[in-house]
């Protein structure tokens, strides 16, 4: 459950989390989609945090150091297991609408 203001909030988003190895790795299964959704390509694409929601699956929001010091901000969908699919790149969010989740915490 996601916490707004103290109080849980089932379905919600959680607070953002310290970056974990397992987040990582599926964070890496769609860096050549988020080159082509950002138009570059990244040398540097490390996880700082990440926000998660349970759904059929699980949607995760990242917040990503790229090249430098720049932050890039993703939505990403992850199947459930048995449905044998990778990690989806969304974009039914914006990156300021992702950005506003990590800023407000």
């Amino acid at each position: 459950m996601a916490t707004i203001g103290g109080a849980q909030m089932s379905g919600g988003f959680t607070s953002p989390q310290p970056a974990t190895e397992t987040q990582q790795e599926i964070l890496n299964q769609v860096k050549d989609k988020a080159e082509v959704l950002f138009g570059t390509s990244f040398n540097q694409f490390v996880l700082q945090r990440y926000s998660s929601q349970v759904v059929a699956g699980m949607n995760y929001l990242f917040e990503v150091m790229v090249d430098g010091d720049e932050l890039r901000y993703l939505k990403v969908y992850v199947p459930l297991p048995f449905r044998n699919e990778p990690p989806k790149l969304m974009e039914n969010m914006s990156e300021s609408e992702i950005k506003a989740r990590f800023e407000a915490s």
